[in-house]
């Protein structure tokens, strides 16, 4: 592969944020450099140009100090390119010395700490640890990546038996409760090199998270993937005396789903997941969990049905675990779109409390140390690592009794104009309800949260979130204008309210929560939820929305809403959330920088033109001419089809390009897949002036790429939707119908925006 542009590498070698759990997956080796072609900018051979090129570097000539490939010059891979890389290159051209004498196979031929060699390093870990501890895993993930990177020549011994030798990399599991502990939280993390000792310290999760850190920033891996693992090449890598790194996390939840099936440890956590909605891992090997306990978000109907059932009597017969779910199965049923209980019932504040003890008396009966809030698990409880939902359900049918619709509305005084009975709106009405059961909750479980949904996004005129609540905000206005941009032109998400509102209203929100001491989180609706071929262009809506979230509106947890299909770049868009959700105030420059990193890991060579495509796609959301919504608009609400049709051969030759460019099979055969879905969109865009109105020649070409399309669709088995009974590929093409409407019927819910 080619050299990275030298800025992206800088940058990043800045940041250092990914790492890896002991994988499965493949490693993608990227030949950066071939030793002795020091001459960057030659054509890729080892020759006298190269010879030149040190000399001249040596001499300090502003072409050499601007061009010289370091790790390619540096021939004794002592760390620098002095006269001795010179004599080498000179022997090894007249064949004195072979590419053998210079090159093992490994993507760093030198590994150092403190300038030491490292294979006269072992890895402590505190005395008597073993494998189900966070600080052994820490410890494995360092051992398994400088195996891999020493070409598996040399894997450090894992020492847990008291002893700690001169040279050692030590794994500090810091007490939670104690002063270092207190400053590093459940996953802060500091590491140094001291007299050539190299130091990790954390808690809970820290140790793994500063394993990843030194595995990403000094031995060049990036963890992009479930499948792959990503390896530059280096020269030498020293971990310098007197390193000192001291890293806090920004964002305390922070959840991207994706349908993540295998190697889940190679997603979740190198990408520094915590919540409890990834059902891959909850053990303290893994550092434990933050947030959500079994319902993350709508529990109503849930907690309804289970304190409305009957529970078998224990006469031996069935365990608890059959017992609690035979009560709820025969518990009352509520339909989770169409019923919100009564805000105002004491009743049904006491069926729902109920049920949401139920619910924990369950899960703690499972045992695990996420789950045994009573025993294991207590100190998390405690110290507030858990939440449990008392929250709406999926529907804004809130009840509009007498009693919740006056708190709702308040009442006015008609005569002086004054509020007799303040209006708390429908989020502060359903918001109180959840208040209280964030203190009802504190006798049983001290320590406990509950975290409560936000749809309704009114400003109560006197309630405010209880210290132990965290309201989980969801909406935003619309997908194509980030939200403090004040550009929404429409009604936005479904006709409540436009950028602005959703911006103030979350400034409100963040205020509040942050004078009371509540935390709150926010429901990103980032993913293509129905239309797999058209994904939804906004992936740089996400830097400017997570910015402003972090920076203005007080938000510390994020709930990416992922998941849908790979054709385009949804896994780009989740990527791009998880590296915001750990760094929610980096630059521009740097969002770019992994963005373009990552096109370059997942597409290959032509990463560039991927990029400038997939910018030109959001223009083209960007001039669609109305607000789109992931989870509710068609194609023709999300791009513009005036914009495609104008570029459509310019945008289809840079994934072609790309494609051209490619040297793996696994990049070829993304890169199709993005040039199949776009010939879709752009076919539809052009098809009046391809097809209609086209010459004979026009015709041609279109009826071509449409069988294309379609044969690779089919051969593929692309679903095209979410539910295949509603939309699937038709049984055979008819080029007398444009694609978007022979598929998906219309372009458009809304009129006049497309066919």
């Amino acid at each position: 592969m080619k050299k990275l542009v030298s800025f992206i590498l800088a940058l990043l070698m800045l940041a250092g944020t990914l790492s890896v759990g002991i994988s499965a997956a493949t490693i993608v080796k990227d030949e950066t450099f071939t030793i002795g072609n020091a001459d960057a900018s030659d054509d890729g051979k080892t020759n006298g140009q190269d010879a030149y090129m040190i000399k001249s570097y040596l001499a300090g000539k502003t072409y050499a100090l601007d061009n010289i490939c370091l790790d390619a010059a540096d021939m004794n891979a002592d760390g620098t390119v002095n006269a001795t890389d010179a004599y080498y290159l000179k022997c090894l051209l007249a064949g004195k010395m072979n590419i053998s004498d210079f090159e093992n196979g490994s993507q760093i031929y030198r590994l150092t700490i403190a300038k030491n060699d490292i294979k006269e390093y072992s890895i402590v870990v505190p005395e008597g640890y073993t494998r189900e501890k966070n600080a052994y895993y820490a410890a494995e993930i360092l051992q398994r990546y400088i195996w891999i990177s020493t070409n598996y020549q040399f894997e450090p011994e894992i020492l847990n038996d008291g002893t700690v030798p001169e040279k050692a990399i030590v794994i500090h599991d810091v007490d939670r409760h104690s002063e270092l502990g207190e400053e590093l939280g459940s996953e802060g993390y500091k590491y140094d090199v001291t007299d050539g000792v190299l130091n990790l310290y954390g808690t809970y999760r820290g140790n793994m998270y500063a394993a990843y850190d030194i595995v990403e920033k000094y031995l060049g891996y990036r963890f992009y993937d479930n499948n792959y693992t990503f390896s530059y090449k280096h020269r030498t890598a020293d971990i310098p005396e007197g390193t000192c790194e001291s890293v806090q996390p920004k964002m305390k939840f922070r959840y991207c789903g994706q349908n993540v099936k295998q190697n889940a440890y190679d997603y979740y956590l190198p990408s520094h997941q915590n919540g409890t909605q990834i059902y891959a891992y909850s053990e303290e090997r893994y550092g434990l969990q933050y947030g959500p306990q079994n319902v993350n978000a709508h529990s109503y109907a849930y907690y309804w049905q289970y304190a409305t059932g009957i529970m078998p009597p224990d006469d031996g017969t069935m365990t608890l675990e059959e017992r609690i779910v035979a009560k709820y199965n025969s518990g009352e049923k509520k339909n989770e779109l169409t019923w919100q209980p009564c805000a105002s019932s004491e009743d049904q504040y006491n069926t729902l409390f109920e049920g949401l003890l139920i619910n924990l008396i369950r899960i703690e009966n499972w045992g695990s140390a996420c789950y045994a809030f009573t025993t294991t698990a207590k100190h998390l409880v405690e110290e507030g690592e858990k939440s449990v939902s008392f929250s709406i359900n999926d529907n804004e049918e809130y009840c509009t009794c007498r009693f919740c619709n006056l708190k709702a509305n308040g009442k006015l005084n008609s005569k002086t104009g004054e509020w007799i009975t303040p209006p708390e709106g429908f989020s502060g009405l359903y918001l109180d309800l959840a208040n209280r059961a964030a203190r009802d909750i504190q006798q049983y479980y001290p320590g406990m949260r509950v975290h409560t949904i936000l749809y309704n996004h009114e400003i109560p005129s006197t309630v405010r979130p209880d210290k132990n609540l965290i309201v989980f905000f969801c909406g935003q206005a619309c997908n194509n204008h980030y939200i403090n941009s004040d550009e929404c032109i429409n009604d936005g998400q479904l006709h409540k309210g436009d950028n602005r509102a959703t911006a103030a209203s979350l400034k409100a929100w963040g205020e509040m929560c942050r004078e009371t001491g509540a935390e709150m989180w926010f429901w990103y609706y980032g993913v293509t939820y129905h239309y797999y071929l058209v994904s939804m262009p906004s992936v740089f809506n996400i830097y400017y929305d997570y910015k402003f979230l972090y920076e203005e509106c007080n938000v510390r947890g994020i709930y990416y809403e992922g998941g849908g299909r790979t054709y385009n770049y949804e896994t780009l868009k989740a990527y791009m959330s998880t590296k915001m959700e750990w760094e929610p105030d980096m630059s521009y420059e740097q969002f770019i920088a992994y963005m373009k990193e990552y096109l370059y890991m997942y597409y290959g060579d032509g990463y560039e033109k991927i990029y400038e495509f997939i910018d030109m796609e959001n223009t083209a959301g960007n001039e669609c001419g109305t607000c789109f919504v992931s989870n509710f608009d068609r194609p023709g609400d999300m791009y513009s089809y005036a914009y495609i049709d104008e570029h459509y051969e310019y945008m289809r030759q840079l994934l072609c390009d790309a494609l051209e460019m490619a040297d793996r099979d696994e990049y070829k055969e993304r890169i199709t897949v993005m040039l199949l879905c776009f010939d879709f969109l752009g076919l539809s865009s052009s098809y009046d002036r391809m097809y209609t109105n086209g010459d004979a020649a026009s015709r041609a070409l279109y009826e071509q790429r449409y069988t294309d399309m379609y044969n690779g669709m089919k051969a593929r088995n692309i679903e095209v939707f979410s539910n295949p009974v509603t939309y699937t590929l038709p049984a055979t093409i008819d080029f007398t119908v444009n694609p978007m409407t022979q598929i998906y019927g219309q372009g458009s819910r809304r009129p006049g925006v497309t066919p």
